[in-house]
């Protein structure tokens, strides 16, 4: 069943189903942006049309799709990278002959074999798990776009904390927008309180594991998100020095307690750990960097049975997920401690606290959009609290308390936030004022990679915007056995990618692995 709208509510819809070019819905978390989805649906479905509703998650078509569920029977897709090569062929005769109406997918639904598409949702259209990351690369926004272009299918995309390539293109009017500004319900956001801590060590203050205690006190459910994966990041000999190090990748393995094992977090490579050195057979080793796992050991001494963990490797487990889901719409207290996985599409009314213990770590990261995604990590995650109260409270524990990026999330500034990271990529010509091609080599010898790339700089046609980096190792040096060698590429506008494709054969002949990622902005700022 669904909720009557809101008079904000219902001239954002109104204006969706007058709109002729893609529809950018932003709103504060809460907002309702659920019910404007669901009265769109509601639209399609009458006319026997079909609705492609995309989701960043897995958990998140669980979230969907009680509801949807409730309204239209069996009558449903669900898809995503676990679904069976069965169900998925048995998905494609339906959606073909249209005997499926709606769909609720993960990034791969974009490639089912619609005849007619009326509308597609992208919610959360933000989120970084729309970009494929291997070969071909592509973003679920392009591939939308190109629905929209030959087809004149509706599309929007719905997110609290919109990307800066949707929200540049909103601006120049590419796409319609709307800024749902309050809470469903008159509920008021969260206050959010900076709280300054002294020491990279300290994982909680006493005064947030007070906090804390009392919500446990009230019968209430806590949130905690802390984004570092296993129990901890590196695993160093005393003895000899040794760092544990990937054999394929060369990076510091993850320290997993839960199962003993060590990890690369890259190519998936583990084995058993051992509590011998392997290098001396010291047994005097050394473990550094906190995980998630090791936050949870804390937390366990104050809070005894009263934690459950959800990250990305527990959250493929699908029983364990039902399991943390069903927990979740109980009425049982405990405190959920999470990845990025929980800032999510949670909806539940009994969690008035979120508390963040350290996010410095991704403030110094050095990736381009490290403090964009840092600043919608934080929105959505305190988006979980005082969703149905105006009691919500969100703690960030921070080492720089009077970094700008805090105060914007605290006054709920996206506008100044937006504008200041703007100002700073046309300074730098990044992303979306210039194009950007990354461009890796990679070869079981290092030197072959190495010059590759630059005899490529040489054979290049320059173009007076083109701005060519030097040829560098990127974070990580070496993937399954193989080096790689970046070079990077800006520029505004050419024809730089047929240039490229010259040089595919070059690659092949030398047993070069290239790949090429181009993002392209089809309306350059």
């Amino acid at each position: 069943m669904m909720n009557t709208l809101t008079k904000q509510q219902d001239i954002c819809y109104q204006k969706i189903c007058q709109s002729t070019k893609p529809f950018l819905l932003h709103g504060v978390t809460a907002s309702g942006k659920t019910e404007i989805y669901l009265k769109l649906i509601a639209d399609v479905i009458e006319k026997e049309g079909q609705v492609l509703f995309l989701v960043p998650e897995k958990t998140l078509i669980m979230t969907f799709s009680a509801r949807l569920k409730n309204i239209y029977g069996d009558n449903i897709a669900y898809v995503n990278n676990d679904t069976s090569s069965e169900q998925l062929f048995n998905y494609h005769q339906k959606i073909k002959n249209k005997t499926i109406k709606i769909v609720i997918a993960t990034r791969s639904g974009i490639f089912l074999p619609f005849e007619q598409l009326d509308l597609i949702i992208v919610d959360e259209e933000h989120d970084q798990a729309y970009k494929n990351k291997t070969m071909p690369f592509y973003t679920i926004r392009d591939l939308v776009m190109v629905y929209y272009k030959s087809n004149q299918t509706k599309v929007v995309f719905g997110s609290a904390t919109p990307s800066f390539e949707s929200y540049a293109r909103a601006k120049k009017d590419i796409y319609e927008y709307y800024y749902l500004d309050s809470r469903f319900g008159g509920v008021e956001l969260p206050k959010i309180e900076i709280q300054e801590i002294y020491s990279h060590e300290t994982i909680f203050s006493i005064q947030t594991l007070m906090i804390i205690k009392e919500e446990l006190e009230k019968n209430k459910k806590v949130i905690i998100l802390y984004n570092s994966r296993g129990h901890s990041r590196q695993v160093i000999c005393n003895n000899c020095q040794m760092v544990y190090i990937c054999p394929n990748c060369q990076v510091s393995m993850t320290y997993y307690k839960s199962n003993n094992k060590i990890y690369c977090n890259f190519c998936g490579y583990n084995r058993q750990f051992e509590k011998e050195c392997m290098n001396c057979k010291s047994t005097d080793i050394s473990f550094f960097g906190v995980g998630i796992e090791q936050v949870a050991e804390n937390l366990e001494k104050f809070f005894p049975n009263k934690i459950t963990l959800l990250d990305g490797k527990l959250a493929r487990k699908k029983k364990y997920l039902h399991k943390v889901m069903n927990k979740l719409y109980s009425e049982e207290s405990f405190i959920l401690l999470g990845t990025q996985i929980i800032t999510k599409g949670l909806d539940i009314t009994d969690i008035d606290l979120v508390v963040v213990p350290n996010v410095d770590n991704a403030i110094y990261f050095s990736d381009l959009k490290a403090i964009e995604r840092l600043y919608q990590l934080l929105v959505q995650v305190s988006g979980r609290a005082g969703r149905l109260s105006s009691k919500g409270r969100v703690i960030i524990q921070t080492t720089k308390p009077k970094y700008m990026l805090f105060n914007n999330i605290k006054n709920n500034e996206y506008e100044s936030f937006y504008n200041n990271e703007m100002l700073r990529r046309k300074i730098n010509r990044s992303i979306p004022y210039y194009n950007i091609c990354q461009i890796i080599a990679r070869h079981k010898k290092e030197q072959v990679a190495y010059n590759f790339l630059n005899n490529l700089i040489l054979k290049i046609d320059v173009k007076d915007d083109y701005i060519i980096s030097k040829v560098t190792k990127p974070y990580i040096a070496k993937t399954r056995n193989k080096y790689n060698y970046l070079l990077q590429i800006k520029y505004r506008k050419s024809n730089l990618a047929k240039e490229l494709k010259k040089y595919q054969q070059s690659a092949i002949q030398q047993e070069v692995e290239l790949i090429i990622d181009l993002k392209i902005e089809d309306n350059i700022l």
